[in-house]
């Protein structure tokens, strides 16, 4: 790597810790596990708080699909040493870019973490309404359960996300299993 792009990488991870201190020491519900970050993870964090990705979008397109050409499988639902995947990171930090780019490049959306929470439970518990809807649209389990049992209503913050989860968790009620998701979207999500 160039000098650069190692002050660039070191940057963005200084940035990324101010934040993650920052946010801890406001009310969480969700906890987050400390660890050393790995390559890997760097890699994917930084994307993540990148505010345009058109470019790293592109150039993570292009690595993904040269690593399957040449028959070496890419798990982008890894979970990494901070115990998150990285959409779940994204969904955290509240970054609707990472989180659609992540989506369309093949990642799980219903993955759980080294928690037992998806990316809907941290988009939720943030209160960030698009990346909620983002998410539901993209067939998210509004009854997923983490660990501790909890739904992504049970951990929603803010009334508009509270509600909006509640009417959703209502309308996919067992009986309406057989519909499949995109057909039975409401009309006001």
């Amino acid at each position: 790597m160039y000098r650069s792009e190692i002050d660039t990488i070191a940057n963005s991870v200084m940035e990324a810790a101010a934040s993650t201190t920052q946010r801890q020491k406001s009310k969480v519900k969700v906890h987050r596990v400390k660890s050393c970050p790995q390559p890997f993870d760097l890699i994917f964090q930084i994307a993540c708080s990148k505010d345009s990705l058109d470019s790293e979008f592109t150039e993570a397109k292009k690595m993904i699909d040269f690593l399957r050409k040449k028959g070496r499988e890419f798990e982008l639902d890894a979970i990494s040493a901070s115990g998150m995947t990285a959409l779940t990171q994204c969904a955290l930090d509240g970054n609707l870019k990472s989180v659609k780019a992540l989506i369309e490049l093949g990642a799980n959306v219903n993955k759980k973490d080294g928690q037992g929470l998806t990316a809907l439970h941290y988009a939720a518990s943030e209160g960030y309404i698009n990346i909620v809807k983002y998410l539901l649209r993209c067939n998210a389990d509004v009854r997923a359960l983490s660990r501790e049992d909890q739904m992504p209503m049970d951990v929603a913050d803010g009334e508009d996300v509270r509600k909006l989860l509640s009417r959703v968790t209502l309308f996919y009620s067992p009986i309406h299993k057989k519909l499949t998701r995109q057909a039975s979207l409401p009309a006001w999500l």
